[in-house]
């Protein structure tokens, strides 16, 4: 039975984890509590948890997969997108974790007791490197940089209206329009191919609105 302030970590086929308060836990492929051993698609260190003194921590440590949150406590939360470097607080009782690689989909579960500092992140014993990952080069960088900048200067615009226009943005990067067109198209090909939802076959809305979108929740790929 949990006592009061600590977190529980179970990933529903037998393995959990109680983690008290003043304790950190890294989850992921090669962490403290291990997930996907064998998917070379999933971070070394994906997630991590630490609490405050007061409340318990969720950050996304790893650098391309994302994952959903459903807390289950109270049916008034929605899901929430953990994106790669973001953070979000834990609620009370009993959230739900969806994440996915092109190899498999995962669920876990975190448990968060009635009433409850930030360590330092440590790496893990070397392992092999994550694969299928975008690094973007500079040019990419700086295209995702500005597809994303209007999205976080201004987060309650509606994206079609935030974003800049093909034409505008060919100009603000002194390209052509058919270069900039080569350029979305490329990343998304990457991405769809690495299995990113948003990519995938069906989506209807232009590509230079996903990938501000996505962009500007991941900001680690143009920093």
């Amino acid at each position: 039975m949990l006592q009061r302030g600590e977190l529980l970590v179970d990933d529903l086929i037998g393995n959990r984890r109680v983690v008290r308060p003043g304790e950190s836990l890294t989850i992921g492929r090669l962490s403290d509590f291990v997930v996907g051993a064998e998917d070379t698609s999933l971070h070394r260190n994906f997630l991590q948890v630490w609490s405050n003194g007061s409340q318990w921590y969720i950050k996304n440590i790893g650098s391309f997969v994302s994952a959903s949150i459903q807390p289950r406590a109270d049916k008034a939360y929605t899901a929430e997108k953990l994106p790669a470097g973001g953070r979000k607080i834990l609620q009370p009782g009993v959230s739900s974790i969806y994440f996915s690689t092109p190899q498999m989909d995962y669920e876990i579960e975190v448990t968060v007791a009635e009433g409850v500092r930030e360590p330092e992140y440590s790496f893990p014993p070397d392992g092999t490197f994550t694969a299928n990952t975008f690094e973007p080069n500079a040019e990419q960088r700086e295209l995702l940089r500005r597809l994303a900048q209007p999205l976080l200067d201004h987060p309650y615009k509606e994206p079609r209206i935030a974003v800049k226009s093909h034409e505008e943005l060919a100009a603000d990067l002194g390209w052509s329009s058919k270069k900039l067109e080569r350029k979305i198209q490329y990343i998304a090909d990457t991405l769809a191919k690495l299995g990113v939802p948003e990519f995938q076959p069906g989506t209807k809305v232009t590509w230079r609105i996903v990938l501000a979108e996505y962009a500007a929740q991941n900001p680690h790929l143009f920093k």
